[in-house]
C-alpha cells in the first residue's frame, strides 16, 4: 500500500465517520466534510441521478458542502449533462452495458475544448479549478441509479497531489459502500410504499406464492379475486396451483402469463409472473385486475354519471344483450329497462345502441 502524508489515525477516523452515514440527510456531515478534510478540498458535492422510463434522467438527491451552495443548483439546472466526469455515467443509466470512466483527478484547464462553455460558464464562474470524483453505478430492480461524489479546489490552488489522490483511493471503498447503501435504501422504501399502496388499493390485487405454492404475501383485493375465504378455501387459487404444477401455466417466456377468467361472477384478468430469488427458490407473483373492457366500462359509466342500475344495463348492452334478455338477467320489467336505457342515451349523448357501445368502449 502506498504511503500517504495524512496520518493513519485520521484515515481510520474518516472511515468510521463515512460508514456511519446511513441517510441522505447526513451526507454533508458524515461523508462530504470528512473526505474533504482528508484531501484538503475546498468544497464537496453529492448527486444521485436516476433514469426515467420516458425521459433522460433526473437528480433524485443532492448535497453540498462549501461556500457556494447555489453552484449545485445551477449545475443541475444547466450543466450536469456537459460534465465530462459524469457524462459516461449518465449514458450508463439507459445503457447498463456501457463502460463508466472513473475520474481520480481533473483540472478545469484540461477540460476538452468542446467543453469550453462548461469550463468557462460554470467551472470558472464558481471558482472550481480542480476536481476529484467517484462515480458509483447502482443497477437495482426499481431503476438504475448513478451515485456521484466530487471534491474541488479553487482555480488558483495547486492541483490535487499524488498523495491526496491515494488518500481518496483508500477512502473510495467506504464511500462506494455508503452510496450503494443509500441507493438500496431508497429502493427498499419505494418497494415498501408500492406494496403498501397495493395493499390498500381497490384497483389491483396481488398474491405472492412461495416455492411450495403457499401464500407468502397478499392484499385484500388479491385474496378476494382468487376466492380465498377466511377459512382458507381457495377455489380459483386452487386451479391456478394446478396449472402451475402441470406446467400449463409457467410465468416464463416474456416473464408472465395472462389469463382471463371469472371470479364471483365478474370478469377477471390474472397475470402470473415467475420470480427467482438469490437462493434459487422460485416465487410466483399473481396480479389481478379487471380486463381492459371492464375498466373502460367502469371509467365511462362514472364519466357519464350513470346510476348503479343504469351502469348495469349499459354493461349488458355492451355485452350484446337485447332489452328482453337484460330484463330477464336483472329480473326487472322490460319497460323498466327501456326507461333506464333512454336515460343512459341522454347522459351519454347518443341515439342508438351502436353509438352507446362505441362511447362506452371509447371507440369514438
Amino acid at each position: 500500500m502506498h504511503s500517504v502524508d495524512v496520518a493513519d489515525g485520521s484515515i481510520e477516523s474518516a472511515f468510521a465517520t463515512i460508514l456511519a452515514c446511513t441517510d441522505h440527510s447526513s451526507v454533508d456531515a458524515q461523508l462530504l466534510r470528512p473526505v474533504a478534510a482528508n484531501i484538503a478540498a475546498t468544497s464537496g458535492v453529492y448527486f444521485r441521478f436516476a433514469g426515467a422510463p420516458r425521459a433522460d434522467c433526473y437528480a433524485a438527491n443532492y448535497s453540498y458542502a462549501g461556500d457556494t451552495p447555489e453552484a449545485a443548483e445551477v449545475y443541475l439546472d444547466h450543466y450536469f449533462r456537459f460534465d465530462p466526469v459524469v457524462r459516461s455515467g449518465l449514458h450508463w443509466l439507459h445503457h447498463p452495458q456501457a463502460p463508466i470512466q472513473l475520474v481520480s483527478g481533473l483540472s478545469a484547464s484540461s477540460v476538452d475544448l468542446h467543453d469550453h462553455a462548461y469550463r468557462d460558464a460554470f467551472l470558472y464562474r464558481y471558482n472550481i479549478g480542480h476536481v476529484m470524483a467517484l462515480i458509483v453505478p447502482c443497477p437495482i430492480a426499481s431503476g438504475s441509479q448513478l451515485m456521484c461524489i466530487g471534491f474541488h479546489r479553487c482555480v488558483d490552488d495547486r492541483p490535487f497531489q499524488p498523495h491526496e489522490v491515494r488518500v481518496f483511493e483508500r477512502l473510495a471503498p467506504a464511500i462506494s459502500s455508503v452510496l450503494r447503501l443509500l441507493a438500496y435504501q431508497d429502493a427498499e422504501r419505494l418497494s415498501h410504499d408500492v406494496l403498501s399502496a397495493l395493499s390498500t388499493s381497490g384497483g389491483v390485487g396481488y398474491v405472492i406464492l412461495d416455492h411450495d405454492l403457499a401464500i407468502e404475501n397478499a392484499n385484500a383485493r388479491g385474496l378476494a379475486d382468487l376466492d380465498v375465504s377466511p377459512t382458507g378455501a381457495a377455489a380459483l387459487l386452487g386451479e391456478v396451483r394446478r396449472l402451475l404444477i402441470s406446467g400449463e401455466l409457467s410465468g416464463d417466456g416474456d416473464g408472465r402469463n395472462v389469463l382471463t377468467t371469472a371470479s364471483n361472477g365478474r370478469p377477471l384478468e390474472l397475470c402470473v409472473s415467475r420470480l427467482r430469488s438469490h437462493g434459487g427458490r422460485e416465487r410466483y407473483l399473481l396480479m389481478t385486475s379487471e380486463p381492459l373492457t371492464a375498466r373502460l366500462l367502469n371509467a365511462t359509466t362514472r364519466m357519464f354519471a350513470l346510476t348503479d342500475r343504469e351502469s348495469e344495463i349499459a354493461r349488458l348492452v355492451a355485452a350484446g344483450l337485447c332489452n328482453a334478455s337484460i330484463a330477464t338477467e336483472l329480473r326487472i320489467a322490460l319497460r323498466t329497462v327501456e326507461n333506464h336505457l333512454r336515460s343512459v342515451y341522454v347522459k351519454a349523448d347518443v341515439s342508438s345502441r351502436t353509438q352507446l357501445v362505441s362511447k362506452l368502449l371509447r371507440l369514438q
